[in-house]
């Protein structure tokens, strides 16, 4: 009864232009608004999930933004990896490879964080957001299969649908080198979601200008930028950057503004 009076007041909602939203979903709205253009404009048919950890951008592409393309998952963390291919066998479109991907080819030494969302193949460097120091702190290191996306490609293609590619990277400070590994790929890729730092929380971690500037020297270009988390002064720490690829014209959708 509740969800079919809920359904109505959508409806209602939507005839006068309006859009009714659940509370819980608020915070991803705008997120989840441009995603679902960019991907319309786009074709998106495969999203490479670069930083999976427990699935939670699979779950927010198939339930808020209404993504139902192939996604491919990569996540090295050992059991974090078990448990993506265990919820991947109820999901036909979405494959889950247990490595990380980075610049070289290389087994690496993964840095585990108290808080494991924070886990970075780098160090962390709490000194510009002290309030941090308690979850961005090593507990455990785990060796770790780095791959470069160009060098997994042609595996990539036969093992899966991939065409109009989108290319999320959450890696904790390590999503340049991600791009960095990936220069023939990003030629192929229609559009991008990278994780940019304003306040650095890991040693050596590029700032959010260089990361642009790397992007946009190699044909993208800025469509959005989204919180992701801020300190104790609500200085924002770090962002979601979404771009677009300037050098290929796959604009399908109407041509309004995307919303910013």
């Amino acid at each position: 009864m509740k969800r079919a009076i809920v359904r109505s007041l959508a409806k209602v909602a939507r005839l006068a232009r309006y859009e009714l939203v659940p509370r819980w979903r608020l915070d991803y709205w705008e997120r989840a608004e441009h995603l679902r253009q960019v991907f319309s404009r786009m074709d998106i048919q495969c999203v490479l999930d670069v930083g999976a950890h427990k699935g939670r951008y699979r779950d927010f592409l198939r339930l808020v933004v209404g993504y139902a393309g192939h996604i491919i998952s990569f996540e090295p963390v050992a059991h974090l990896a078990a448990d993506l291919k265990r919820a991947s066998a109820k999901d036909d479109a979405w494959t889950v490879y247990p490595f990380a991907l980075g610049s070289t080819d290389a087994e690496l030494a993964l840095n585990i964080m108290a808080a494991s969302d924070l886990s970075s193949l780098l160090t962390p460097d709490t000194s510009a957001v002290p309030e941090f120091e308690r979850f961005n702190r090593i507990v455990d290191r785990q060796p770790v299969s780095v791959k470069r996306l160009d060098s997994i490609m042609d595996m990539l293609r036969c093992e899966n649908p991939v065409r109009n590619i989108f290319l999320k990277t959450d890696t904790q400070g390590y999503d340049l080198e991600v791009a960095r590994g990936a220069e023939r790929t990003l030629s192929e890729v229609l559009a991008v979601q990278s994780e940019m730092s304003l306040r650095p929380i890991y040693a050596g971690m590029p700032d959010w200008i260089t990361a642009v500037h790397f992007m946009q020297d190699r044909g993208f270009d800025i469509t959005g930028m989204f919180p992701v988390s801020r300190d104790s002064q609500l200085r924002l720490v770090e962002f979601d950057c979404v771009m677009v690829n300037r050098t290929i014209k796959q604009l399908t959708g109407p041509t309004e503004s995307l919303p910013a």
